[in-house]
C-alpha cells in the first residue's frame, strides 16, 4: 500500500512539474525549457508505468503461467528505457537544428527550471528515505 500511495504522490508532483514546464516553455518559446517539459513527461510516464507493473504483479498469478507477471516488469522497464531513448533522440535533433540561433534569455525560465531542480532533488531524498524505510 505505501508504494502505491508513494507513485501516486510522486506521479502528482511530476504532473505539475510537467505542466508548469509546458506551460511555461509556451509562453517563453524557450527550447531548453520544452525539452525538459519533455523528460518531465518521461517522468510522469515512469510513474503510470511503474503504477500499472504494480497492479499486475500484485494480482494473482495464472496457475498455467505462474510467472509471467514477473515478464511483465521486465517489458516496463524495456518500455521505459526505450521511450528515454526516444526523447533523448529528438532533443538531439531539435538542438542540432536550432545550432546558431540567438539563444532567448528568460528570467522566467530560468525560475521554472530551478524551482523544478529543487523538486526534484527533495522529491529523490523523500523517496530515498521511503525506500530504506521500505527496504526497497
Amino acid at each position: 500500500m505505501h508504494v502505491r500511495k508513494i507513485l501516486f504522490i510522486e506521479g502528482s508532483v511530476n504532473a505539475l512539474i510537467t505542466v508548469s514546464k509546458i506551460t511555461v516553455g509556451l509562453m517563453t518559446v524557450s527550447a531548453a525549457v520544452i525539452a525538459d517539459a519533455v523528460y518531465s513527461l518521461t517522468d510522469l510516464a515512469n510513474n503510470i508505468f511503474a503504477w500499472l507493473a504494480l497492479k499486475v504483479v500484485e494480482s494473482p498469478a495464472d496457475s498455467s503461467r505462474p510467472y509471467d507477471h514477473q515478464k511483465f516488469e521486465q517489458l516496463v522497464i524495456f518500455a521505459l528505457a526505450s521511450l528515454l531513448t526516444i526523447v533523448a533522440f529528438e532533443v538531439i535533433v531539435n538542438a542540432v537544428e536550432r545550432f546558431g540561433q540567438p539563444v532567448e534569455q528568460s528570467m522566467l525560465g530560468l525560475v521554472i527550471l530551478i524551482s523544478s531542480l529543487l523538486t526534484n532533488i527533495g522529491l529523490t531524498l523523500w523517496k530515498g528515505h521511503w525506500a530504506k524505510r521500505l527496504d526497497s
